[in-house]
């Protein structure tokens, strides 16, 4: 999990080796109160992962290793 402060999103990657061709990564709105709201899921490739985040310009990335 990755949680960027500014916009307060939480990004979970999810290996998916339970699911094969199921892996994710989903991004969430952490609310004042901790609540979260789905924003929104891509699918990835299965594996084990590593996630970060980065801005080049005023275009934001982020990078999903397998």
């Amino acid at each position: 999990m990755q949680y960027n402060s500014k916009s307060s999103t939480l990004y979970c990657a999810d290996e998916g080796n339970a699911t094969p061709g199921q892996a994710n990564l989903t991004s969430l709105k952490v609310g004042a109160d901790g609540s979260l709201t789905f924003l929104s899921n891509l699918v990835t490739a299965n594996g084990g992962v590593s996630t970060d985040a980065f801005i080049v310009g005023k275009d934001r990335f982020m990078a999903v290793a397998h």
